[in-house]
């Protein structure tokens, strides 16, 4: 019987809880009395997440938020869609296998090669000439990212309980350039810079550069001999689950890839699309099947996590939480370029209200959620707080700049601060520490997974909104304006491409009727921006429901110390263990 993190009366572990020593001249084995973030190990191992942090935002959002001008420097390609989707879908799979796997085999070696493949993807994304060799190295930098996302139970292993919202949060200090103003920094680098969109990878190729060296001199966590003295590598390998891997990944892989093709390479009700989400969903239910009914000794995904209700909780409150988020993530930049502006540097500048608003709610939320406490009342708070201001954007219009960006700031603060209290009690509540990187590889997976089906949600609301209001609000305007109904088709394609060429060499074309199809087209838009924002209300609802069924930890809870110490290979490692060891093979 594992040890509830809710409960008063602590019972035994049946599962190790490592803790290393290191043995000195005397013989004697001791534990370092200096504070955990005085050693060099430590300081190394959190720059190399900081950093890796840093270049996975550096080498997918900066690019994501300039694929169009990309596009017409090494296309055009109707397949540059794919740049973002082959990200989502390679860093969906990675994090649970990463996890899984590092639980199992250690940790070490799974970070310096997931650093070296983010390294090597945005090399070869540098030298792109094509947008096929773009999307290539795009799948080689989301594989990569399954470690650096990873960053959460890295730190939860190497922290004390009550320090990990803190460190978790101030890890986002190093990010600021990539997440909170990587719209502004992507632009910037297009308009002053020869280079110009080639140096998102440029700067992700020093970021992971120096990740990938501080990984290998400074994270040295248990090692495979440590954690299964009684197992040798090929043993241990003969247990892996490799059934349930291969259902999970590619039933994720193919569900994934038909959300993200509905409404956009293919019609919802092609064979395409429906045959890749229910192969995906069969492949998913019958994962979930093998898991529960197979008896395999250790299972892809231990299922025991998910008994957990609290953590169940907080995966609830990550996912529904993370989709509210994604309604002004993915919908706020076009809300700016149909109101406001389209000028390159003044729209990067403003798309950056909700992403500075999360990297903010996430650092304060370190600083702060801890000497708060009473986390029950904060994540009820937090999820009407974000509910309540994205659902505000609906009010967005041409005429209250100030409101748009206010609302997205304020509802992105509460979107990071939410996701910092999920993000270290997700760690917390777990009763068996030596699955964390199992069950938080989980919760990305799932994160990520919810934030494509919202998107898709979010863009098919839009999408087809606005197109009935073309029909039934910007046609008849533009007629009345003085556009002959024969003309209407051409106008309208002329328009909504964007070209200003287009629009000013258009026959017949008057500064009134100019006036007239601008104000008609934001009402459009306007229509479908408020139907999104005050969707993003059902999944709010989901978020505060979520937080009334979380339960306060104990305090004597948050005072356990790390799970694991790091320590160099060259003196001798050894576990205390909690519980039986590994039997004999």
């Amino acid at each position: 019987m594992v040890e509830d993190p809710m409960s008063s009366t602590p019972e035994k572990s049946a599962e190790p809880a490592i803790e290393l020593r290191e043995t000195v001249n005397d013989g004697q084995q001791t534990v370092s009395s200096k504070p955990f973030w005085q050693s060099p190990l430590f300081i190394g191992s959190y720059l190399a997440m900081s950093l890796g942090v840093t270049g996975y935002y550096t080498g997918f959002a900066m690019p994501s938020n300039t694929l169009s001008i990309i596009n017409a420097d090494i296309g055009p390609s109707a397949d540059i869609t794919w740049v973002s989707t082959c990200f989502t879908l390679t860093a969906a799979i990675s994090s649970t296998i990463v996890g899984r796997l590092s639980d199992i085999f250690g940790r070490r070696y799974f970070f310096v090669a997931g650093s070296m493949l983010a390294l090597i993807g945005s090399i070869v994304a540098s030298t792109s000439q094509t947008v096929n060799q773009l999307i290539g190295a795009t799948a080689l930098i989301g594989l990569g990212s399954g470690t650096q996302s990873s960053y959460v139970y890295v730190i939860a292993e190497i922290v004390p309980y009550k320090h990990r919202a803190l460190m978790i949060g101030l890890i986002n200090i190093l990010t600021v350039p990539a997440s909170a103003f990587g719209p502004l920094v992507a632009r910037a680098f297009i308009l002053h810079t020869s280079a110009t969109w080639r140096w998102n990878y440029y700067f992700a190729i020093i970021l992971n550069g120096c990740s990938t060296i501080l990984w290998f001199t400074c994270y040295f966590p248990p090692r495979f001999e440590t954690l299964h003295r009684n197992r040798s590598r090929w043993q241990q390998l003969l247990k892996v689950d490799f059934i349930g891997m291969l259902l999970f990944s590619g039933g994720m892989l193919l569900f994934l890839l038909g959300i993200s093709w509905g409404g956009n390479q293919y019609a919802w009700n092609s064979a395409h699309v429906i045959a890749t989400i229910v192969v995906g969903a069969v492949m998913l239910i019958a994962f979930i099947l093998f898991e529960i009914y197979s008896g395999i000794d250790e299972p892809f995904i231990p299922l025991s996590s998910f008994k957990n209700i609290q953590f169940d909780v907080i995966v609830l409150l990550s996912v529904v939480g993370g989709m509210v988020y994604y309604s002004s993530a993915v919908i706020y930049p076009t809300l700016i370029q149909i109101f406001y502006t389209t000028d390159i540097f003044r729209v990067g500048v403003l798309t950056c209200a909700p992403t500075a608003g999360t990297c903010f709610g996430l650092f304060a939320g370190g600083l702060v959620c801890e000497k708060i406490g009473h986390l029950k009342m904060q994540y009820i708070f937090s999820a009407c707080a974000l509910t309540a201001f994205t659902a505000g954007l609906a009010a967005a219009n041409a005429s209250n700049q100030d409101l748009a960006t206010a609302f997205g700031v304020l509802g992105g603060f509460f979107v990071g601060y939410l996701e910092l209290l999920t993000e270290s009690t997700s760690t917390i509540v777990l009763s068996d520490q030596m699955l964390l990187g199992s069950s938080i590889g989980v919760l990305n997976t799932l994160r990520t997974a919810s934030g494509t089906i919202a998107t898709t949600i979010y863009v098919s609301i839009l999408t087809n909104t606005v197109s009935a209001k073309m029909t039934s609000v910007f046609v008849p305007a533009v007629v009345r304006a003085g556009l002959p109904t024969n003309m209407v088709e051409r106008f309208v394609a002329a328009f909504t491409s964007g070209s200003e060429t287009a629009i000013a060499n258009f026959p017949g074309v008057t500064p009134e009727l100019l006036r007239t199809a601008t104000t008609a087209y934001q009402a459009c838009y306007s229509a479908g921006f408020r139907k999104v924002f005050l969707t993003s209300i059902a999944f709010g609802g989901c978020a505060i429901v979520a937080s009334l069924l979380y339960r306060d930890i104990k305090p004597e809870v948050m005072e356990r110390g790390v799970v694991v110490h790091l320590q160099r290979p060259t003196r001798e490692e050894t576990v205390i263990v909690q519980g039986a060891p590994d039997k004999e093979e």
